[in-house]
């Protein structure tokens, strides 16, 4: 749920391969990610941007101030929290995890319900936000039918819309024929054929929504897969992830379009910076690739 390549990402998985990506699988992949580019991003941006102020006089106190203006908890505020943290380990302990000596089962293994997967919990969440009460006596609960008209309904339509679109490449077999036209790179070491995966995908995302991106690539990804005799799901998880690792034009992706939006960073610091992070990021995400191809191999056999 990270960003919406994610949710493309999980839900053509389950489509075209049969494979529930959930919580624990992706934090193999993810989470090394994470750790590494974070750190090394941070310094990079540092370096480029010294910055020129270093210290705000005062600073401290207003934020205190601010913090101490905010009050306790609000009834609302507090079941909001209870629900995300609840729905954070349902997701998380929905499966069993498997050490290398002990299987400790999931909750849906141990009360008998293995068809809850992660979208049934996120409507079970809905539920208890609609059924928790803010004010018992007003009839007032923590999400009604009005706040439900702000959901952004568009951006749910565009996902299911996109998956569809990538069932009919996949259906009227215009995947095949792209994957087809690709078949002799079936010569090369896979890593190279990851790697070429993951720059065309920063490319095109750069230039259009890396949600489009990967809806687009994903049923190509998974017949040049099957095509070439590469795992489909490595193709496929180095494509979506590849998409999020953009930053040079604003269009990219949703966080890059809020940056350049505060009119604090211009179009050439934006490109300066993303391309260093480009390069970077690209080939972070091809060495750490290289290292977990078991981790994401183990994946079709969940």
């Amino acid at each position: 749920i990270g960003t919406p390549p994610n949710v493309v990402l999980a839900g053509f998985a389950e489509l075209l391969l049969n494979i529930d990506i959930n919580f624990q699988n992706w934090l193999m992949i993810g989470l090394p990610l994470v750790v590494t580019l974070i750190p090394i991003t941070w310094w990079l941006l540092l370096k480029m941007n010294p910055p020129e102020i270093t210290h705000l006089a005062g600073s401290k106190k207003i934020v205190k101030e601010r913090i101490k203006n905010l009050g306790k908890l609000k009834g609302g505020e507090r079941n909001t929290l209870i629900v995300f943290i609840l729905t954070a380990l349902m997701w998380i302990c929905r499966s069993g995890f498997n050490l290398s000596f002990i299987h400790i089962p999931g909750w849906t293994e141990l009360l008998g319900v293995p068809w809850v997967d992660d979208s049934v919990i996120a409507m079970i969440a809905v539920l208890l936000c609609y059924l928790s009460p803010t004010d018992i006596r007003k009839w007032k609960f923590t999400l009604d039918w009005k706040t439900n008209l702000n959901i952004p309904w568009g951006t749910l339509l565009l996902f299911g819309g996109g998956i569809t679109i990538g069932k009919a490449l996949q259906e009227t077999g215009a995947a095949h024929y792209i994957a087809m036209n690709l078949v002799e790179l079936r010569s090369l070491p896979t890593i190279f054929i990851l790697s070429a995966v993951i720059l065309l995908a920063k490319f095109l995302s750069e230039i259009t929504s890396n949600t489009a991106t990967t809806t687009m690539l994903m049923p190509i990804l998974f017949a040049l897969g099957i095509a070439i005799g590469v795992d489909p799901l490595s193709l496929m998880i180095a494509g979506a992830v590849a998409t999020s690792l953009v930053f040079m034009l604003p269009v990219a992706t949703p966080p890059n379009a809020i940056v350049y939006g505060t009119e604090y960073v211009s179009m050439s610091e934006m490109v300066r910076n993303g391309l260093v992070l480009q390069i970077i990021t690209a080939l972070i995400w091809i060495c750490l690739l290289y290292f977990v191809i078991s981790a994401l191999s183990s994946l079709v056999n969940f």
